[in-house]
């Protein structure tokens, strides 16, 4: 089964505890499992995974339309953009309801960071045919100029990538705020640039991966701007890197490209060491997060409930939990 909802994540805000290794040397674990090159565009700008469907959603530069694939590169359908055309874009899928502009969607909605409109803004879509449910603009000389974006588990915010200045902000999409920003190469980083670019938050941990077309490693920063290492991924055969998406199920990246790739890589840590690690110590599953769990779902409190219906602790929490707890902590 597929594990919908993570409340009260045991993510340390302001901390960097990478779960794949490697720090600023080598892949950090990291392989290439799969790639397919779409017959239907060419260079790609954004890509979004939803895992509750198992599609991979890309927007090739200049399109009107956002294209669906299996995971297999196989060809699905198409939903229309809600801003059409440019290359300054970017999708997300969350496991949970978001808020948008006062509006709660559904979770698994397609969320779109877009600053091909005026003003840019934060769209949640139905991943079925396109409909916009909510949107919410963000004005003001403040706003960065953004290029891809992922929203954080963690924060209930959305962390945008501004490739102008090489900054990353933090963005409210209930009410158009922001909330913070800091810069890509902090003082003791290697230097490392955005240009077709783009950021995820990992649910694993909390933690922000990005990728641009410019470079040959995957950056890996904390939610507070420390640098947690770069992840060389050249090697791997992987270039051109404009977006990526992450499968918090499975530990998966995905990957879109200016040459015209879609890449798949493997080495993330799943997210069921955040759902499941409910007791001390953290980072590590045992009988105690057991305990911790049958307490918290006899006493009916929301970190025990994890399963669909929300707000009814039943044998879906129970096997929710299961299945994070046998998918373990890296």
């Amino acid at each position: 089964m597929k594990c919908t909802q993570i409340i009260g994540a045991a993510v340390a805000a302001g901390s960097v505890s990478l779960a794949i290794a490697g720090g600023a040397v080598g892949t950090g674990g990291l392989l290439l499992e799969s790639s397919f090159n779409p017959a239907e565009g060419g260079s790609m700008n954004s890509i979004g995974f939803n895992t509750q469907t198992d599609e991979v959603f890309v927007h090739f530069n200049g399109s009107a339309s956002i294209h669906v694939y299996a995971t297999d590169g196989t060809f699905l359908r198409t939903i229309p953009k809600p801003a059409p055309g440019g290359n300054d874009d970017d999708m997300d899928f969350a496991s949970v309801p978001v808020d948008v502009g006062g509006v709660v969607v559904p979770a698994h909605s397609l969320l779109i960071v877009e600053n091909d409109s005026d003003p840019p803004r934060i769209y949640a879509v139905d991943p079925s045919d396109g409909t916009v449910l909510a949107q919410q603009a963000f004005e003001g000389a403040a706003v960065g100029q953004w290029t891809g974006g992922g929203y954080s588990l963690a924060r209930g915010t959305f962390f945008t990538s501004d490739w102008n200045r090489n900054f990353i902000q933090e963005v409210d999409a209930s009410d158009g705020t922001i909330l913070g920003e800091f810069p890509i190469r902090p003082a003791g980083s290697p230097a490392w640039d955005f240009f077709y670019s783009d950021l995820e938050v990992l649910d694993a941990d909390g933690n922000l991966y990005l990728v641009s077309d410019s470079q040959t490693s995957i950056r890996a920063m904390s939610p507070t701007g420390v640098w947690g290492g770069d992840f060389q991924v050249g090697s791997l055969g992987v270039s051109g890197m404009s977006g990526i998406a992450i499968d918090d199920e499975t530990g998966e990246a995905w990957i879109s490209s200016q040459n015209g790739n879609v890449y798949r890589l493997s080495g993330f840590p799943p997210d069921g060491c955040v759902i499941a690690d409910l007791a001390p110590p953290l980072g590590v599953l045992d009988l105690n997060d057991v305990g911790g769990f049958v307490s918290a779902f006899l006493s009916q409190q929301p970190i025990a409930d994890l399963g669909e219906p929300f707000g009814i602790w039943d044998l879906g929490d129970i096997l929710a939990f299961i299945d994070a707890f046998q998918a373990g902590c890296p």
